[in-house]
């Protein structure tokens, strides 16, 4: 009879984890499911079958404190469901879904943008790639617009000189991502960019006093030994291109910081103007005094460039609105993916076991603090 019991509970066990833990969500979910379960007020045990109930008592029931929780909800929503609760959970975890693979599309995107700059090879100025860019992307203005905003606040901030300033950012950075992947193979430039977690948490300290975990030192170590790893300065010539992958870097993870200090503060649009629009007309100011259109061969991959920025920045502003950002986080370290195949099959970019060996570091590194044990590391930390 014990038996029977305990190879249902086994049984209803899968069930629930492939009804609730989808495709690419098995970790990063785990929280979010666990707390909208807790939304729902539901109560560990309730409306399970009494022989289940005795059953839970034994050394046969999972013991580990949440997976104890999520089993004993994931019993009550198959053995007495509640169509309207079972509906909403149904519904968000959809929804969360949809924004894993609108962001998953967005860094394909992005990563492919990537490559057409390796692809043009310099062919094209920077400022002129930059400027065209910047023009397409101006064309989502319409669909950027929060509640109440009008086109006019593009170029009306509330606080200017932030928007400025993160303007020129921006374009620093856009220039610095064209030279980089134009001068370096595409796996090491990403290398450099994947640094941004570590940049974020360093200016998060010393701009706006948050305190770093040990978990969060941990990552930003283990970041660094990857990103030496891939470079291994001192074995092979450091370029401009490596230069410029540091500073767009640095840009990326400034804005971002910028954006965390004035993100309730700001328009949605005006958010929009100070990454397209001022780039844009610092580029246009740039190109004046040797202005010279490209040939008509690349318009094509310029096109492309500039599509796969507008695309690439909607689907991830859509993307935002399915799922919180501790969910899209990880989704960036799949442009590695696209680095690499379009490095090994397009550009026959040398990989070696030790840049493959400190990639993957990075990427662990960079995902670990998007898991639930990163969370529970921390969790356990705090003082009672």
């Amino acid at each position: 009879m014990l038996d029977d019991q305990v190879s249902r509970c086994r049984r209803v066990w899968l069930i629930g984890i492939h009804r609730v833990l989808r495709p690419f969500e098995e970790l990063v979910l785990l929280r979010p499911m666990l707390n909208a379960f807790e939304a729902l007020q539901l109560t560990p045990g309730e409306g399970i079958p009494d022989s289940l109930q005795s059953l839970m008592q034994t050394s046969n029931w999972p013991r580990w404190g949440k997976t104890r929780r999520v089993t004993c909800i994931i019993m009550r929503r198959i053995s007495c469901p509640d169509p309207d609760k079972v509906n909403i959970v149904n519904s968000q975890t959809n929804d969360l879904s949809r924004g894993v693979t609108l962001a998953l599309v967005s860094f394909s995107l992005f990563a492919t943008k990537d490559a057409v700059v390796r692809f043009l090879g310099g062919q094209v100025p920077p400022f002129m790639l930059g400027f065209l860019g910047c023009l397409l992307c101006l064309v989502l203005a319409p669909l950027v617009r929060g509640r109440g905003e009008r086109l006019i606040h593009i170029i009306r901030p509330r606080r200017p000189k932030l928007w400025i300033l993160r303007g020129v950012i921006q374009t620093v950075g856009i220039i610095a991502g064209i030279i980089a992947f134009t001068e370096l193979p595409m796996v090491e430039a990403f290398s450099l960019v994947f640094l941004m977690p570590v940049m974020i948490s360093l200016m998060s300290i010393v701009f706006l006093n948050e305190k770093v975990t040990r978990s969060t030192w941990l990552t930003i170590f283990v970041c660094f030994v990857g990103t030496l790893i891939v470079l291994r300065p001192g074995m092979r010539e450091l370029t401009i291109g490596h230069l410029a992958a540091f500073v767009l870097t640095i840009c990326s993870s400034s804005v971002f910081v910028i954006l965390r200090h004035i993100k309730h503060d700001e328009h949605t649009i005006s958010h929009f103007g100070a990454a397209t629009l001022l780039p844009m007309v610092f580029c246009g100011i740039m190109i004046i005094p040797d202005f010279r259109l490209p040939d008509l061969s690349l318009w094509l991959p310029i096109a492309v460039y500039g599509v796969f920025i507008a695309l690439g920045n909607l689907t991830i502003m859509f993307a935002s609105r399915y799922a919180p950002a501790n969910l899209l986080g990880p989704m960036q370290y799949s442009q590695v993916v696209w680095a690499v195949g379009y490095g090994v099959f397009l550009f026959h970019d040398p990989i070696d076991a030790p840049t493959v060996f400190g990639l993957v570091l990075i990427i662990v590194a960079g995902v670990w603090k998007y898991t639930p044990l990163a969370g529970m590391l921390r969790t356990s930390r705090t003082p009672a």
